[in-house]
């Protein structure tokens, strides 16, 4: 390439290779009085459909994509919880789910939930 001169590249950013490597078996979590079930299996297409659904504030439909037909049940009972508990929460979620590793740095928005126990 000469000085100057500029050349389209395309770089392919495969979302599976990205989210890594993430478990085919669900987790169990234990929280509200009762077992959940938390998929652990995401394709990347999920994860961004995961992600488009929070982002428009639809967390019942992404939380469905989690925990299947109870995550509208789920979703209720966490959004009835201070902010505080339910980013926690939310967050560890995330990481059980693979959908967030657990080294990264929480972010201070509303839309984190963290503070769930693996079985």
């Amino acid at each position: 390439m000469t000085q100057g001169s500029r050349t389209n590249q395309v770089i392919n950013l495969d979302t599976e290779l990205l989210l890594g490597k993430r478990l085919a078996r669900p987790a169990k979590v234990f929280l509200f009085g009762q077992e959940w079930t938390i998929r652990r299996d995401l394709s990347g297409a999920e994860v961004v459909e995961f992600w488009q659904k929070i982002t428009a504030n639809d967390g019942p439909a992404a939380m469905t994509l989690l925990i299947g037909d109870e995550g509208e049940v789920f979703s209720e009972k966490l959004l009835a919880l201070p902010l505080k508990v339910y980013q926690r929460i939310f967050s560890r979620l995330l990481e059980i789910a693979g959908i967030r590793r657990g080294d990264e740095p929480e972010e201070e928005t509303g839309e984190s939930m963290a503070s769930s126990s693996e079985s």
